[in-house]
């Protein structure tokens, strides 16, 4: 599968987005932590909160957010997109 991260995100893991994660079939939360432990210390503190996902950060398989398909459980298959966005507050 292919993880996508949003722009400001990038900055934080440099060449993390487009990586592929191959053989990380299995839940959200399984590939969350995989990826963490790909980027440089302290990116897993953008990602979660604790064990939880961090408030305003969106997750999406396949264009489809993960807040309506079982959240960090949800099935993540080996050809999936995975994109990592997180909420731009702004006024």
């Amino acid at each position: 599968m292919r993880v996508h991260l949003a722009s400001v995100l990038r900055t934080f893991a440099p060449g993390l987005d487009g990586r592929e994660f191959p053989g990380a079939e299995g839940s959200v939360a399984e590939l969350l932590e995989r990826v963490a432990a790909a980027g440089p210390v302290g990116f897993r503190a953008r990602l979660f909160e604790g064990a939880a996902l961090r408030r305003y950060l969106a997750v999406y398989i396949d264009g489809v957010d993960i807040r309506f398909t079982g959240g960090l459980a949800s099935r993540v298959g080996g050809d999936s997109r995975v994109d990592l966005i997180p909420a731009v507050a702004g006024g």
